[in-house]
């Protein structure tokens, strides 16, 4: 089981998948047992991820049944960390992403989202949410052309799931928020500040820097 837990969430195009190999090179580095884990990094997670991502595919796939399938994704995700020996885990996405994308992208009820997740993940929690915030320009560019079918959803919807992340991290303190619109370098000293902040706070590292 791992001593702490560390999330990336934000828009894709926001540098989630850079910054946690940033991290996850800088950690092992001082020495610490690193493991990366999410919904979507197993096999069977890929496989979720494929079945409502495809273009062509998942639209007449109800919310609910949508979300028990990454509720799925999550607890084999779960499971996977809680197996390993490990000083920390980071995820490439867990459930705030839901919470985001399905709560203020789709406009699905909070409750709904709150029940599943409840029953499959029990109180696993991430001790540390990193939140790469980027403007919707600045993430389409990024992205370049539609890759998949969430890809392709209007700039109205990803201006509610941004703002969505926004109000969940402001009445969190475990979700700390990180420009992503810097350089890669200042991104990443910013998600290192956070990281061994949070390490030490765990007594997991023993300074903060």
């Amino acid at each position: 089981m791992p001593k702490a837990v560390i999330a990336f969430e934000g828009l894709d195009g926001s540098g989630k998948s850079t910054q946690l190999t940033l991290l996850r090179r800088h950690l092992e580095f001082m020495g610490l047992r690193v493991g990366v884990s999410g919904p979507f990094i197993s096999p069977f997670g890929r496989r979720v991820r494929e079945l409502f991502l495809q273009h062509g595919t998942g639209r007449d796939v109800g919310s609910c049944a949508q979300l028990c399938l990454l509720a799925a994704a999550m607890r084999h995700a779960v499971d996977l960390a809680l197996a390993t020996p490990q000083d920390v885990t980071l995820l490439d996405r867990f459930a705030l992403s839901t919470y985001a994308y399905h709560g203020g992208g789709l406009d699905v009820d909070h409750e709904i989202i709150s029940r599943i997740y409840t029953t499959a993940i029990g109180d696993f929690r991430p001790n540390l949410t990193i939140l790469l915030d980027i403007d919707l320009s600045h993430a389409a560019a990024r992205r370049g052309p539609p890759q998949d079918r969430v890809e392709a959803y209007s700039g109205e919807f990803f201006a509610r799931v941004r703002a969505e992340y926004l109000r969940l991290a402001f009445n969190d303190t475990s979700i700390k928020v990180v420009d992503a619109s810097a350089q890669i370098v200042q991104v990443h000293k910013e998600v290192r500040r956070h990281a061994l902040g949070c390490l030490h706070e765990l007594q997991v590292v023993d300074r903060p820097l």
